[in-house]
């Protein structure tokens, strides 16, 4: 029986801490409106929805400005915002 403090089982697992930052990094391109790449194209992000699975991880389903089908979190890069001087 699971402890009353995690009705399911599974959430006393601890969490990737690489998906975990990936994932943060993710929320906070779509938060500042930052292009993400998927597939060598930077695309922004529309939306998202977040998907629990069976091995208490959870990943974020994107849906990508020009892409009609939605993309899991694992297919795209977030690279750092860089700042350039003129």
């Amino acid at each position: 029986m699971p402890d009353s403090h995690y009705p399911y089982a599974d959430q006393t697992t601890p969490l990737d801490f690489a998906t975990c930052q990936h994932q943060l990094q993710i929320m906070q391109a779509w938060h500042c409106a930052r292009p993400v790449l998927h597939q060598g194209l930077y695309r922004f992000i529309n939306g998202m929805t977040g998907n629990s699975v069976a091995s208490s991880s959870c990943r974020l389903i994107l849906y990508l400005a020009g892409v009609p089908e939605p993309v899991d979190s694992a297919e795209v890069q977030v690279h750092p915002f860089q700042v350039t001087e003129r």
